[in-house]
């Protein structure tokens, strides 16, 4: 029994190694070129297997692409919590200032989103995965705050929150004229307003 299982969990070790080198293969192509001129046979040839093999792990290339920006996202998510789980007072600056970090240190991952946020052809299960992904960072941000105020309108809060800081990487990311840390304080500053904002908000209506 112990024999079987040990086969069993290398051989599943086995499949999520070759995941792993077809999303990177991935995240090279996305990389090159726009979304809608990447195919599959693309990110085929930077992994060095067969378009055919890849079909042995992806149903097609939004589940791929989905992958890729999930695990992405989840590494923001991991570093997000552990700040949330360690702060004593409410914190929005600094999970903000980590997702600018994490998104000019990833930009293919900011890209990634803004190509889910306005990609009409999702539907069915990938959708709920991107979806529950997601809604996995604005839950975590909600159960910060009620730890801070009674209101019951906090997942609102939780919400807008993340609605604005998407705002602000959408928005300062292509700055004409600005080098790339010109854009990263523009971000950060912007950022550090609207947490502040927020944080009075909060506060001042738990009194």
């Amino acid at each position: 029994m112990n024999r079987a299982t040990n086969f069993s969990t290398l051989k599943e070790q086995e499949r999520e190694n070759r995941k792993v080198i077809i999303i990177k293969a991935a995240e090279r192509a996305f990389a090159k070129k726009p979304f809608n001129q990447v195919t599959m046979r693309s990110i085929a040839n930077e992994a060095g297997i067969t378009p055919t093999a890849i079909y042995r792990y992806f149903a097609d290339q939004q589940s791929l692409f989905a992958e890729a920006y999930i695990r992405s996202n989840n590494r923001l998510l991991e570093k997000c919590k552990r700040i949330l789980d360690a702060s004593s007072e409410l914190d929005l600056q600094d999970i903000a200032m980590t997702a600018i970090d994490h998104f000019m240190n990833e930009d293919l991952n900011l890209k990634m989103r803004a190509h889910f946020m306005i990609d009409d052809s999702l539907s069915g299960d990938l959708l709920i995965k991107l979806t529950d992904n997601t809604k996995y960072f604005i839950d975590q941000i909600e159960n910060h705050i009620n730890r801070f105020t009674n209101k019951s309108d906090t997942r609102v809060l939780a919400l807008t929150f993340f609605a604005a800081l998407n705002g602000i990487l959408l928005t300062y990311r292509k700055s004409p004229g600005k080098s790339h840390q010109d854009v990263i304080e523009n971000m950060k500053r912007e950022t550090g307003l609207v947490s502040q904002l927020f944080k009075d908000k909060i506060l001042s209506d738990s009194k």
